[in-house]
């Protein structure tokens, strides 16, 4: 199952294909970060615990560490699922992450369920037999979480070619949303694993999004219009995010207009 994709088809329209992470890559990016956690308890333990004996009660000690140890392992995870959009360190290290079906980040409901179910997973015959059995390679956890983990493709460069840079003057920025510049972006990143015909349906649906955006009449190239937009849109967003920084010093107390999106 090392080549198992699960698409995900946008509000738009636009199918993308993700490929789903394999057990052994999960297996590593698990072993990693385990062993972040007993390291962070640990240290977290040693302290805890000579400052605890001092006054006895080694019943009580124990059940306090253990409380802490817990509350570590639902931290740690907790964090990086929620905060750090489903990539923790070993994750990171594997370019896995965890999103829900429908490829959002995980919920706190999500994570909760994820970390609670860790504990009957992290049994090998319960664990591995799950994702094995499973068509996108979940664990329990997975499947009551509605959750997958996927492998990221390598970040890919936008082809910058001198026809898109010639064309960024022409794109006003003003007409691209976020939600189309989120879809150039995911579309330059993910292009080299779409299929020929799954780019070319994308890379027509994204120009007629697009087109709009130019303020001349011209032939245009899909790409060059494409990362057009991307450039456009992020050299808009700069001068955007410095003209409010500069407001928010000069003005001692912030409107609603002024408050970062």
């Amino acid at each position: 199952m090392l080549h198992t994709t699960h698409s995900v088809t946008t509000p738009e329209g636009f199918t993308f294909p993700l490929q789903v992470a394999g057990v052994g890559s999960r297996l590593i990016a698990t072993t990693i970060d385990l062993a972040l956690v007993y390291l962070i308890e640990l240290a977290v333990f040693a302290v805890l615990a000579s400052v605890l004996l001092v006054g006895g009660g080694s019943t009580a000690v124990l059940v306090i560490l253990s409380s802490v140890g817990i509350a570590i392992l639902f931290a740690y995870w907790g964090y990086f699922d929620i905060k750090r959009e489903g990539q923790t360190p070993g994750r990171k290290l594997c370019s896995l992450q965890v999103i829900s079906l429908e490829a959002r980040p995980p919920t706190l409901q999500a994570t909760t369920i994820r970390t609670l179910m860790r504990f009957l997973d992290m049994f090998p015959p319960i664990g591995l037999w799950a994702m094995l059995m499973s068509p996108l390679n979940q664990r329990l956890g997975d499947t009551v979480a509605g959750t997958i983990v996927i492998r990221l493709p390598r970040p890919q460069r936008p082809i910058v070619t001198s026809g898109a840079m010639r064309l960024v003057k022409y794109v006003n920025s003003a007409m691209v949303n976020d939600a189309v510049y989120r879809l150039a972006k995911e579309y330059a990143n993910r292009r080299t694993t779409l299929s020929a015909e799954a780019r070319k349906t994308v890379q027509t649906e994204l120009t007629e999004l697009l087109r709009p955006a130019l303020t001349e009449r011209r032939q245009v190239k899909a790409d060059d219009l494409i990362v057009a937009a991307i450039v456009a849109s992020e050299r808009s967003r700069g001068i955007r995010n410095g003209r409010r920084r500069a407001s928010q010093r000069t003005s001692p107390r912030p409107t609603s207009d002024d408050i970062p999106g």
